[in-house]
């Protein structure tokens, strides 16, 4: 399957926010596997990807507001068939993330799926329930 992770980078030059690719497979034929390129927005390159990782801040929007374009951007790839998936880093739970995004103008039914780390760190605890564990942090 061919994978597109979507995050967003803010440039010291610029307010705006730039798209970034990081991909399996290089966009151009002077790109090196691994290497990250910057590309206009996701319309430049939607159709090579079976699948979109989005990141959820920076990308879908700014924790109070969806980014310019950004809900256009998700419904397009939606209607195109191209399966979304959101990757957060944030503390919060799964379903708590996904109830915020129809407030900010994203259908939540879109996605393929939706991670939250601290989802994720909350079920690898819960499976290792009466095991010693040192808490760093």
């Amino acid at each position: 399957a061919r994978l597109l992770l979507a995050a967003a980078l803010a440039t010291t030059q610029s307010s705006a926010l730039r798209l970034v690719a990081r991909t399996a497979a290089p966009l151009a034929s002077s790109a090196r596997h691994g290497e990250v390129t910057v590309i206009p927005g996701l319309s430049a390159v939607a159709d090579r990807y079976d699948a979109i990782l989005l990141d959820q801040f920076g990308v879908l929007h700014n924790g109070a507001e969806a980014l310019p374009g950004a809900v256009d951007c998700y419904d397009r790839l939606s209607a195109a068939g191209v399966q979304m998936a959101v990757l957060s880093n944030t503390s919060r739970r799964r379903a708590h993330a996904l109830s915020k995004l129809p407030t900010l103008g994203f259908d939540a039914a879109k996605l393929a799926d939706f991670v939250c780390s601290g989802e994720q760190a909350r079920e690898h605890l819960a499976s290792r329930a009466g095991q010693r564990m040192l808490w760093i942090g």
